[in-house]
């Protein structure tokens, strides 16, 4: 079962893999344009502004990824039944084995991400604001990816990253 188990984590590591080089190749352009204000918000070419959003796109995508998939994985790899757990547990257990730095900055996180990937159309200023808040909050997110497969490691998952 760990094998199996281990062949999915794989599976979804390649993916959020992916999800973070496309991330951190936003982000570092992203960072070349400067401070964001109203006026140079409003001046985004469209190419800018699609990549404003494949930034939020992909950081939406490898939270939900960890979130939705690896964390449960871990347990599983580890021998833990979550079929039944909450996802609130599942962090719980996850910031008991230090997987996790703490369940609210994951909480935290999300909450984040969903202020500016659920509600487009605010004010620009709330929007510039919130936009910068991901921009420092991806540093998070890809620690604890790496804290996830720094500990998947230990416990015995072959993954060359």
């Amino acid at each position: 079962m760990n094998e199996y188990i281990g062949e999915k984590i794989k599976d979804v590591l390649e993916t959020a893999k992916i999800h973070q080089k496309r991330l951190e190749a936003a982000y570092n352009i992203i960072l070349t344009w400067g401070k964001l204000d109203t006026a140079s918000f409003n001046a985004l070419s469209d190419e800018k502004a699609a990549l404003t959003d494949q930034y939020i796109y992909r950081f939406a995508k490898l939270q939900d990824l960890m979130g939705d998939k690896l964390f449960k994985l871990i347990l599983e790899f580890i021998g833990e039944n979550t079929e039944r757990m909450a996802f609130i547990d599942i962090l719980n257990k996850l910031e008991k084995l230090t997987v996790l730095e703490s369940v609210e900055t994951w909480l935290d996180l999300r909450i984040e991400r969903n202020k500016i990937a659920h509600d487009y159309a605010k004010h620009k200023e709330e929007l510039i604001q919130e936009f910068e808040i991901l921009l420092i909050k991806k540093s998070v997110l890809v620690h604890q990816l790496g804290k996830c497969i720094e500990y998947l490691k230990s416990k015995g998952l072959r993954y060359n990253d």
